[in-house]
């Protein structure tokens, strides 16, 4: 008897040891397109095909390579990456949803209208959700169309609980109404890059919360592509919404405005709660559109083009909190301004806090390298004097604000370098510039402490 008992044991062991040992070689990874599951294997071996369907009806999902194939999934060996390539994708009702971290290749013209994943929520909806992570290929030629239905609770275009990178292809992703919390067009948990491509993205009808078009908690880099962040209607509005640090930089241009619809209280072209830093040859406009004339209890009516605010409690369970430091400017061009003319408080760039607000053209030699204005309809002018206004300019009724490089073509692109005057006193022009910088700091009424955003 102990004999038979040792005997398979052993079997089991073997049978154990030989699983394992299959599982390592070969680590099996799913998505889900449209509720259809597609496997892909660690070792190449095993790819899956998406065909569409009738109508964007659920399609058909092989092991075998079809001809005209819709989307294709599979670990590339040479990349060490698991890749899911888009080509004329056609689907509507449940969307994607990404158990690991997947690049995305989209060629052709792709179309995805979701009613949610059954994967995360029936009350949260998502166009696309990827557990671990979400980057959008360089090699991405086509575009992809995201619309999500109303959703119960929360509603998100693209949505990531790690990092999100986007280097090519064309997006449009518009988010729908959310009844209870959030509605955001492109959002990661942790921290969005966007190097490359087109990227349009919509927050829907938010009825209680936020609706928001950009959004990451960890922080946001825009080096490169053009992106164009709309927050829609409902009681607050932002079009590009960063609970960190946000950097824009290269050759990006973006577009960020809010109250693309009926805004109640709060309308944010941009909100940071971090540093936000502009340079390189980077163009970054940041509108806030208009409020309604509703009254509002207990809540301040705001239109800010830019806030570099601090905190916010727009419903009981939603909190965000950070604390912006500086806005630096080390080149570029930064158009910030409020639509907002209803006797609002409506003002282009506001700051949450004196004792941390600062300017910095630190990159360049000296204020010769740029051109400001404080109005729309005022000439461009080299003084310093308009970089630091005096109190009570920040906040114009004009709610206008815009700095850039002197050029001679436009787009903010320098095309030769000014005659800096520098010959050999920049120290002496910094130290100035540091001592009027603090002492605006003393002066500036802009910024009003213990405010909330």
């Amino acid at each position: 008897m102990a004999r038979k008992i040792a005997i398979a044991l052993a079997c089991l062991c073997m049978v154990l040891i030989s699983t394992c040992a299959a599982f390592a070689d070969g680590q099996e990874f799913t998505v889900y397109i449209g509720g259809n599951k597609m496997t892909a294997s660690e070792d190449g071996a095993v790819v899956s095909y998406y065909v569409n369907g009738a109508g964007g009806a659920p399609g058909t999902v092989s092991s075998t390579e079809p001809s005209g194939w819709n989307a294709k999934f599979w670990y590339d060996t040479s990349e060490k990456a698991l890749m899911l390539e888009m080509k004329d994708l056609d689907l509507k009702g449940k969307g994607i949803y990404a158990e690991d971290h997947v690049t995305l290749v989209i060629t052709g013209e792709n179309k995805l209208d979701s009613s949610g994943l059954e994967q995360v929520s029936t009350a949260y909806k998502h166009g696309i959700y990827s557990e671990k992570g979400l980057v959008i290929s360089d090699k991405s030629t086509g575009s992809l169309d995201v619309d999500v239905t109303d959703a119960t609770r929360a509603c998100y275009g693209i949505y990531s609980a790690e990092d999100i990178v986007i280097n090519g292809g064309t997006l449009n992703v518009r988010a729908g109404k959310a009844n209870v919390d959030e509605t955001k067009g492109i959002y990661s948990l942790k921290k969005l890059k966007i190097n490359g491509g087109t990227v349009e993205a919509y927050g829907g009808t938010a009825v209680k919360d936020f609706s928001i078009g950009v959004g990451a908690y960890e922080g946001i880099d825009i080096l490169g592509g053009k992106v164009t962040s709309v927050g829609g209607a409902g009681p607050y509005s932002v079009g590009l919404c960063c609970d960190k640090d946000l950097n824009i930089g290269g050759d990006a241009v973006v577009y960020a405005k809010s109250g693309e619809g009926d805004v109640r209280i709060y309308s944010y072209g941009t909100f940071v709660a971090g540093d936000l830093r502009i340079g390189d040859s980077a163009h970054f406009t940041s509108i806030a559109g208009t409020l309604n004339d509703e009254p509002v209890t207990g809540k301040e009516k705001r239109c800010f083009g830019i806030y570099l605010g601090k905190t916010v409690e727009a419903s009981d369970d939603l909190q965000y909190s950070g604390g912006s430091d500086v806005l630096w400017i080390t080149g570029g061009t930064v158009i910030a301004k409020s639509m907002d003319d209803g006797g609002h408080r409506s003002h282009a760039v506001v700051f949450y806090d004196a004792d941390k607000m600062g300017f910095s053209d630190a990159g360049q030699p000296n204020d010769k390298w740029y051109q400001w204005k404080i109005s729309e309809d005022d000439a461009m002018t080299r003084s310093m004097d308009a970089a630091y206004p005096d109190a009570g300019k920040w906040e114009s009724a004009t709610g206008y604000f815009q700095v850039e490089p002197v050029v001679s073509g436009a787009g903010g692109v320098i095309d030769e370098a000014p005659n800096t005057g520098d010959d050999g006193s920049g120290v002496i022009v910094v130290i100035m510039m540091i001592a009027l910088t603090m002492m605006m700091m003393g002066a500036v009424d802009v910024v009003r402490k213990g405010e909330n955003r």
